[in-house]
């Protein structure tokens, strides 16, 4: 079955003619592109006042699915369809997926207009959402067709149709790519431009400038970075120490990215070769595959040959000779076995053969590696982790050097992080206040939640603007 979804798009209050809210209809098939379009549905409630009704919630008794989504999309004002590498189910009678069926609907009711509602999201080629998209669709492949290549071509003829003529889709890397470009088409369908703006046709947008992560991530983080600053600061003194790994631990809301963002924005990151933090495509994957990753975002040539971690710090060992090497590895988790077998079987054995390679000959560089999880657990993986009080014990670089764990912000650690921006007292005050309560008034310190409040605030009052 297809996912097919409608938006309710908030009018503006400000627009001329916004008395009546857009109905837009989401396409997509569904166990592929479910967290996508879960992460769709959060970031047009949040950023565009966009609210996505699921098809799973919508209301009705025991309907039949092919003419309930005709109606639905018949009925809409327009029209969203993300496309993967799975076809989709074939409903009893018909010849074409729900999916397939859906846009075929859309495009005849606003094809021949000159600027139809429609927009259309794929992976771009080679991109991490591509390798996602397309390890997801396997198995859902292989359970619904006998024949692989019945599949493909079912697959080829619809690409072919949406794709085929010269009509603007949207190719998203990663999943803020579809995000942000969904927000951008939901605001243009209502009209709310710059250009519409400097016309009066809407209220321009509001003064507050959107927060970057590497801003957001000095929040209530002092503790973490000092941290971090203090054992990076050591390094140099201990010239047998070849690399080492930052543990950062917390909560599935505790902004461990925007922290991550800050904490490579810090010199030692700086000035090392340029990299991404991220994690391999996979939602489980073992040593193997994280040993390839690893080389390929260190730019080391050949890495689809490596296959132990001893020949990765071999390889690893010749760039230090030139400069300063960094990685960053997200979610932790998803490696099979998670923190204790990157410690055992990854970075222990990579750590140990870089630090007989320095012993024999001139290394002047070293590896800093940061690693991210999200329990904030640390009951299942202690034995692979030191710290984080490390005045108390000396740092064991053969394991990761666990910062202290990322905790939910208090009023103080948001009233000092708005100090620095050099907001009026009262200001501060006043903000510290609403971005710490939930919509009922109830406290709620949440890093994620916190973020996204600070995210929807103008930081200087209305009536404060630059003469």
């Amino acid at each position: 079955m297809a996912k097919g979804e409608r938006i309710h798009l908030s009018p503006n209050p400000a627009s001329p003619g916004a008395a009546v809210a857009w109905q837009i209809f989401l396409s997509s098939t569904i166990k592929d592109l479910e967290g996508y379009r879960r992460s769709v549905q959060e970031v047009l409630l949040q950023k565009a006042e966009v609210v996505v009704f699921l098809s799973e919630d919508w209301p009705g008794g025991y309907d039949e699915t092919v003419r309930k989504c005709k109606a639905r999309v018949e009925g809409a004002d327009g029209f969203f369809l993300m496309m993967g590498y799975w076809y989709g189910s074939i409903p009893p009678g018909y010849e074409k997926s729900i999916t397939h069926l859906e846009f075929e609907w859309a495009f005849g009711k606003w094809g021949q207009t000159p600027f139809p509602p429609i927009a259309v999201f794929r992976p771009k080629p080679q991109s991490q959402a591509d390798q996602e998209l397309r390890t997801a669709a396997e198995p859902l492949i292989a359970q619904g067709y006998s024949q692989r290549p019945q599949h493909d071509t079912l697959l080829q003829t619809f690409q072919g149709q949406v794709l085929g003529s010269w009509r603007t889709v949207r190719e998203f890397t990663t999943l803020q790519d579809l995000r942000e470009y969904s927000i951008t088409a939901c605001l243009i369908w209502k009209g709310q431009t710059p250009q519409a703006a400097a016309r009066g046709d809407v209220a321009p947008a509001s003064s507050g400038t959107r927060l970057a992560d590497e801003q957001l991530g000095l929040l209530g983080r002092k503790k973490q970075h000092d941290a971090a600053e203090g054992i990076l600061a050591e390094l140099p003194a201990d010239p047998d120490v070849p690399a080492a790994c930052l543990l950062v631990s917390g909560s599935e809301d505790a902004g461990q990215r925007a922290f991550l963002a800050a904490l490579l924005r810090t010199q030692p990151f700086k000035s090392a070769r340029p990299s991404k933090p991220g994690r391999p495509p996979l939602d489980h994957y073992d040593a193997a595959v994280l040993i390839q990753w690893t080389a390929k975002v260190l730019g080391i040539a050949g890495g689809a040959e490596i296959k132990t971690p001893e020949e990765l710090a071999g390889r690893v060992a010749a760039e230090l000779k030139r400069q300063p090497l960094w990685f960053a590895l997200d979610q932790v988790s998803r490696l099979s076995g998670g923190i204790t077998v990157f410690r055992d079987s990854f970075w222990k054995p990579f750590y140990d053969r870089l630090e007989e390679l320095r012993a024999t000959q001139p290394i002047p560089h070293r590896l800093i590696a940061v690693v991210t999880e999200y329990s904030g657990d640390s009951t299942a993986w202690e034995a692979a982790v030191c710290g984080p009080d490390f005045d108390a014990e000396p740092a064991d670089f053969s394991k990761l050097l666990l910062l202290p764990t990322l905790t939910n912000f208090t009023r103080k650690d948001v009233l000092l992080w708005l100090g620095k921006i050099n907001l009026p007292e009262d200001r501060r005050a006043q903000l510290a206040d609403s971005v710490l309560q939930d919509d009922q008034g109830k406290p709620d310190g949440t890093p994620l939640r916190v973020v996204d409040r600070l995210q929807r605030q103008s930081l200087w009052p209305e009536d404060e603007e630059n003469d």
